[in-house]
């Protein structure tokens, strides 16, 4: 695992990654009790996690953190911004491939089809998957 250590690390047990994880955050980590992370896992903003979590393999967690608005600066050039928190609450399954872009919180209980890409919020005890990752229904059947 490549890990940058950031000014808070914090976790529960038990806490399993799989090979290849490279954790870069700016600030924090904070990983809930009962969390397992796949191979090939990216994260290079503040998290936090909730408990009974599953990310699974090839998932990023990604800041908007290169700004292009100003013209007088190229992309390359511009000073990055490190300002991206993501929240994942718990009871949580983030499917394999998917990406999460700036900051966002998944809700509890919601489960996020593979290859998504988050962008925003998404709501609690919900499946959601696309490009960008939107509801699809309800985890639940309602009675």
């Amino acid at each position: 695992m490549k890990f940058k250590a950031p000014e808070r690390f914090l976790y529960g047990e038990p806490i399993s990654f799989a090979r290849d994880a490279d954790i870069r955050s700016p600030h924090f980590v904070e990983f809930g009790h009962h969390v397992s992370v796949g191979k090939n896992f990216t994260c290079e903003v503040d998290l936090r996690v909730g408990n009974f979590v599953l990310i699974s393999s090839n998932v990023s967690i990604i800041g908007r953190d290169h700004p292009f608005d100003d013209p007088t600066r190229t992309v390359y050039e511009a000073a990055r911004t490190d300002d991206s928190i993501v929240e994942i609450g718990s009871d949580v399954l983030i499917g394999f491939g998917s990406i999460l872009v700036g900051s966002a919180k998944i809700g509890d209980g919601c489960i996020v089809g593979a290859g998504s890409v988050v962008v925003g919020d998404l709501p609690p005890y919900t499946v959601c998957a696309g490009v960008p990752a939107r509801p699809i229904k309800p985890r639940y059947p309602t009675a």
